[in-house]
């Protein structure tokens, strides 16, 4: 495996209407931590739905209709 000093900070809520951008900050908060020499974050969020979409560098956002549609493409 290639050591890339990537890292993927992750959130999982099981609630309909998640705010992402109090997630996002949450998430960007928490990685000020992290002692590590880290080149790229990554934020990866997972929720029932949300309250709104938004667009970020390096931000991913997946509701269940998205892992319905990936589960049905595999």
């Amino acid at each position: 495996m290639k050591n890339t000093r990537d890292i993927y900070l992750i959130e999982c809520k099981y609630s309909d209407n998640i705010n992402p951008k109090e997630i996002l900050e949450n998430l960007k908060e928490k990685s000020e931590y992290l002692n590590l020499d880290i080149r790229n974050k990554y934020y990866i969020i997972f929720a029932k739905s949300f309250k709104e979409r938004i667009k970020e560098n390096n931000l991913y956002l997946f509701d269940l209709e998205d892992l319905e549609n990936i589960m049905y493409r595999i």
